[in-house]
């Protein structure tokens, strides 16, 4: 191995690279380097001494006896120049590179901005300098355009599902903030989990504009019947509408009520005037399409009524709600049965047992709508729990699926099934000649009789070949 450095008369400067030189190993002393670095005989600096390090301070040049007589002190300081130039050259590339962004945001500011690099903008990231004075002549600054389009009145969030079914139409309403005692924990986890499955299934979501969300959170009495309202006017023509519900839920005097955040109600009177009646969300239904309502209510509330005496008593609205016939195209599904109570879900757990379960159930898009609502009836059957979730059927269509079915993809339309399937291409129906003639050079039998294929539905093939992550993606 070529050794870092080497002393004049080509004797290596250290024993771990010369093997037996007759220079002192690393462990020679301080006294030496002095000795060295101080002799007028050998001019080496200070600084060269510490930038040739213990090999070149520790030698003792009088051990070589070729070097009688001779001043080694150019040779040394030669060599001690060849050793710090890539240093310095490094120091000055660095030196130059950190100075770059500071010298091109001014000129960038200075020329107005003109022919600068995106990277040397001070509104990209560039370093912060302070803008040119301007004279009293100066023509306004140019504000800059926000070239984004808005978005249009009634628009889906962004994270919408661009390929959400616009004749399946769904809202999904989650109330905790209730007044003391009597806020629940997770029916706002329960309506943002409800409002992701609902669009990747492809629902089209009637979002809560004003805050944003795809789920109307902690509504008032007026926001939850405007909730309600635009619901109606969204669900008026379309073929399947489904309203999902989280939170209290009464029922008194045979009426069901949900009940909005900012109920005060301390008399069994007030029940009937600030509790949205469930006859009020019947109202908003489709005339003509399929309608399902899932109210996941009751969850043992604890709210203080009155009686008209003025007596305070447990109310019957502690139960789940009274049982609700469906009209017809319609399914009301509720979290529990006639006088039981809805469990909100143990501490620490996100979604109630009702909406997780439903989740899980929801899992499975090509299960007609019943089955869904069968199969989470039945796993709390199954756990040996008193809550009952019950359901009233007269959809008139035993087969309907709970999701969407998928809108058709035109030719052309490149796509992914999940993150990383591989992407596909829509090729359209068509027919085409199999096979080879004879006279063609190179084919071979197997390769006849030519035949006319014709596939009569568009259909969809791999843009490339099957890599083995796709592969064992597949298989798992």
């Amino acid at each position: 191995m070529k050794p870092p450095f080497a002393l004049p008369g080509g004797r290596v400067g250290n024993t771990a690279f010369g093997g037996g030189g007759p220079l002192a190993s690393s462990s020679c002393h301080a006294g030496t380097a002095r000795n060295l670095c101080t002799k007028p005989r050998r001019q080496v600096s200070r600084v060269a001494c510490r930038a040739l390090g213990r090999l070149a301070c520790c030698a003792d040049l009088r051990q070589f006896p070729d070097m009688t007589g001779r001043d080694d002190s150019n040779d040394i300081a030669r060599a001690v120049a060849r050793a710090q130039r890539p240093v310095v050259l490094l120091v000055l590339f660095l030196v130059v590179l950190m100075a770059l962004p500071w010298v091109g945001a001014g000129y960038c500011v200075t020329m107005g901005g003109r022919l600068c690099p995106a990277f040397l903008s001070p509104q990209s990231g560039g370093a912060p300098v302070a803008q040119p004075e301007r004279g009293p002549d100066a023509a306004p600054p140019t504000a800059r355009t926000d070239t984004r389009e808005p978005p249009k009145p009634g628009a889906p969030p962004a994270g919408a599902n661009p390929r959400a079914n616009p004749k399946w139409v769904a809202i999904v309403v989650g109330n905790s903030d209730y007044r003391a005692p009597n806020a629940l924990a997770n029916p706002r986890n329960d309506a943002t989990d409800m409002a992701k499955a609902l669009s990747r299934l492809g629902y089209t979501l009637v979002s809560d504009e004003a805050k944003g969300s795809d789920a109307w959170f902690d509504t008032s009495y007026s926001r939850l019947d405007e909730a309600m309202r635009r619901f109606g006017e969204r669900a008026a023509d379309a073929e399947v509408a489904l309203i999902y519900y989280a939170g209290h839920g009464m029922e008194e005097g045979g009426t069901n009520y949900l009940i909005p955040v900012d109920a005060r109600l301390d008399r069994d009177v007030d029940l009937a005037n600030q509790g949205y009646a469930f006859d009020a969300v019947v109202r908003r239904l489709p005339r003509f399409g399929v309608s399902i309502v899932i109210i996941d209510a009751c969850r043992t509330p604890r709210f203080p009524l009155a009686d008209r005496s003025g007596t305070t008593r447990a109310v019957e609205g502690q139960r789940g709600f009274q049982a609700v016939d469906a009209p017809d195209r319609a399914l009301f599904a509720f979290s529990a049965g006639q006088n039981q109570r809805a469990s909100d879900g143990k501490p620490g757990e996100r979604n109630s047992p009702y909406t997780r379960d439903l989740l899980g159930a929801m899992n499975e898009p090509d299960a007609p709508i019943e089955t869904v609502f069968k199969t989470v009836r039945q796993r709390f059957i199954d756990r040996g729990e008193a809550q009952k979730p019950e359901f009233r059927d007269n959809l008139g269509r035993p087969n309907l699926a709970f999701a969407p079915p998928e809108p058709a993809r035109k030719p052309g339309e490149r796509f992914r099934d999940c993150e990383t399937c591989p992407e596909m291409i829509v090729l359209p129906a068509g027919s085409f000649t199999m096979g080879a003639p004879k006279s063609e050079e190179g084919s071979t039998d197997d390769e006849r009789p030519q035949r006319k294929v014709t596939i009569p539905r568009d259909f969809a093939v791999g843009r490339f070949e099957v890599t083995f992550a796709e592969w064992d993606a597949c298989v798992k």
